[in-house]
């Protein structure tokens, strides 16, 4: 299982707990990041919610992150971890094109 990550998914460690294989520089062609999503998780507050980093189509960019590569046993795991992470509005996009 390969998962891409974005801003804090790639430097706070979380993919350690998970039994990460393998991580590499990736980029995902048409997004760009952009701190468009309202969090109270870690900051801010229901009246005034913090912007949290987002990613979304962009025909001409690049989001530039890293790609994670996970035992296929911890799937379903690691999709709970991120839904819980990420908030109600985490989908899982899948590609299976390949570099």
């Amino acid at each position: 299982m390969w998962v891409f990550g974005y801003g804090s998914l790639m430097w706070d460690g979380w993919q350690q707990k998970y039994d990460c294989i393998s991580s590499r520089k990736a980029d995902l062609i048409g997004y760009h990041c952009k701190f468009n999503k309202a969090s109270v998780r870690n900051w801010g507050t229901k009246k005034s919610p913090g912007p949290t980093l987002n990613i979304e189509k962009h025909t001409d960019s690049i989001c530039q992150g890293l790609l994670f590569e996970f035992p296929d046993n911890k799937k379903e795991v690691i999709l709970n971890y991120l839904q819980k992470r990420e908030g109600k509005a985490f989908t899982l996009k899948k590609n299976y094109s390949s570099a």
